[in-house]
């Protein structure tokens, strides 16, 4: 993969001997001429990275420089027009122990007799505030659960969202009819878009049901822009009155565009849906037979290999097999974060998908496990007996089955 810059009227003329790609600038609008110079080049700044998030630029004094991460190496990298591009921040999605140290932190309280109270009105604390920081939010002292979240690969979201609720409801078995040990449970919500009951699908505890439900809770919660689905700011904790001075914006923030009647969380939402699965690796015998144990120590049970979308008018989602690896339920398997979620119990997650598995690290809710081995051996409570047969496997098909793993 290639990253390449466009370089604007921000004063970015570099020294650097970039190479330059050609490309030619559609203006629609004129206006865009105060942003993209009828001169401005498409250089490319470096290649061969495996998945890259960014740019972001950080300006600094008349200048400054550019950070982008290559996903799949967990390294950020740094640009600037004088110096070439370096090495910023090596494993990127770590601290010291493991767990990420950005993401988003949720807290709540777990009482003596196991019922989870919110606390200020919700659960999603946000850690980091604009300056001068009057309106700081802070998880409040009695609260006995902290929980952070990584964020959840969306390619192929537009697929997940085609599958009926009836195809992830047949697979529910809270009463764990076939004595397997596993209590899939279908997680009943209201979605926000349509205000009609639906089986929720996206988010660690399947907490919301379409992709414009899901767009609207991305937009208010992770940038804080309120809009129609999600009208009222996120600030658990900071008086109405004082929010009013730090955020001095008046009613809904994503408004339709005049021209196309679209909103933000529409555009974002389309954006989704479109966005292609990753197709698999490579595959040899050794993955082939890694195949095979997945099925029978048990972990397709939850890890369903494939779904099958809905009829649909559009030829790209009409029934059209789904092989996302996930049964969409939720479970008890060990790896909860303990807090209480729209349908969700604390000790649940949402069976995340393991398709692209190949490009994430750190892996589980929490960034805690650092391989897919010991993302395997957390699992516990339902998945125990898979977990016992996993470990009762010879070295030899272990690696198959992590080179299988290894391959999605």
């Amino acid at each position: 993969m290639k990253l390449l810059f466009c370089l604007l009227s921000i004063g970015l003329l570099s020294a650097q001997a970039l190479r330059t790609v050609p490309f030619k600038l559609v203006r629609i609008d004129p206006a865009l001429d105060a942003i993209v110079t009828a001169d401005a080049k498409l250089e490319i700044l470096g290649e061969h990275f495996g998945l890259t998030e960014g740019p972001v630029w950080i300006r600094e004094g008349n200048s400054g420089y550019l950070l982008f991460s290559d996903c799949a190496a967990n390294v950020i990298y740094k640009w600037s027009p004088t110096q070439p591009l370096s090495v910023f921040l090596e494993r990127s999605g770590f601290t010291g122990t493991n767990n990420l140290n950005v993401g988003q932190v949720r807290a709540g309280r777990r009482e003596d007799d196991g019922t989870f109270t919110v606390l200020n009105g919700g659960t999603l604390f946000h850690l980091f505030s604009t300056p001068p920081h009057t309106c700081q939010v802070q998880i409040p002292p009695e609260a006995n659960v902290i929980a952070r979240r990584a964020p959840i690969p969306l390619f192929g979201a537009g697929l997940i969202e085609a599958i009926p609720d009836e195809t992830i409801l047949a697979l529910e078995d809270s009463d764990d009819r076939d004595a397997n040990g596993i209590r899939g449970r279908a997680a009943h919500i209201e979605d926000v878009a349509t205000r009609l009951e639906r089986i929720g699908r996206f988010g660690w505890k399947a907490q919301q049901a379409t992709l414009l439900a899901f767009s609207g809770d991305a937009y208010r919660n992770e940038m804080g822009i309120t809009n129609d689905l999600f009208p009222n700011e996120t600030a658990l904790g900071i008086d109405p009155d004082r929010l009013k001075l730090c955020s001095p914006t008046r009613g809904i923030e994503d408004v339709r565009d005049r021209r196309t009647r679209m909103r933000g969380i529409d555009n974002f939402a389309n954006f989704l849906r479109f966005l292609a699965p990753i197709e698999r690796g490579p595959i040899d015998d050794t993955v082939r037979a890694g195949e095979f144990l997945f099925g029978s120590v048990g972990c397709a049970a939850c890890h369903v290999p494939v779904l099958t979308t809905g009829p649909s008018a559009h030829p790209l989602f009409d029934r059209k097999p789904v092989p996302l690896f996930s049964d969409l339920l939720l479970h008890d398997v060990g790896t909860g974060d303990g807090i209480d979620q729209a349908a969700a119990r604390g000790e649940e997650i949402r069976t995340p998908a393991l398709w692209g598995l190949r490009f994430r690290r750190p892996l589980l809710h929490d960034g805690s496990a650092p391989t897919i081995g010991a993302a395997v051996v957390r699992h516990a409570n339902e998945a125990r007996s898979v977990v016992e047969n996993y470990g009762a496997l010879s070295d030899g098909e272990r690696e198959q089955l992590l080179a299988f793993l290894a391959s999605l």
